[in-house]
């Protein structure tokens, strides 16, 4: 599935035991300078982290952003999941559709989990190298989870 050795998290997530679960979890789109969870960002997770939960989601909170400002979407496996995500998306139903062409949106990996990615990753997706994103560290998304137990009990 991935080419990244990093990624041995996402190699595993499928195997963990979720017999009788709907979900097994949530996918949350957040402001990465400002923690602010999007409108429309929150989404299912059935058997670990899928792609097509994570593109409907990133669909979803694009719609009510204007296209013509620049975006950046960090995300853990962001080496892997950026690939084919135009076409990806191309499929999702027309309510939700998004042409990301018409959106500037660079894909980075949080600087904190990036360094279990290959030197070539670390390079191409790296914050540190991004123009414009300051000391951002794109970690935003991890910090809110110990106030937001009670949001996985409402999925």
């Amino acid at each position: 599935m991935c080419t990244c050795t990093g990624l041995a998290a996402l190699e595993t997530a499928n195997t963990k035991f979720s017999r009788g679960y709907a979900c097994t979890g949530c996918g949350l789109g957040v402001c990465t300078r400002h923690e602010f969870v999007q409108k429309n960002g929150v989404v299912d997770l059935q058997k670990g982290e899928r792609y097509a939960n994570m593109d409907y989601g990133l669909a979803s909170l694009l719609r009510h952003h204007d296209h013509r400002l620049t975006k950046v979407q960090s995300y853990d496996i962001a080496c892997q999941w950026s690939k084919h995500l135009i076409e990806r998306l191309k499929k999702l139903p027309a309510m939700v559709r998004l042409n990301l062409a018409l959106h500037i949106v660079y894909f980075v990996i949080p600087k904190l989990h990036i360094y279990g990615h290959q030197v070539l990753c670390q390079l191409t997706f790296s914050l540190n190298w991004l123009w414009g994103a300051g000391r951002t560290d794109g970690e935003g998304i991890e910090r809110p989870w110990a106030h937001m137990g009670p949001v996985a009990t409402s999925t």
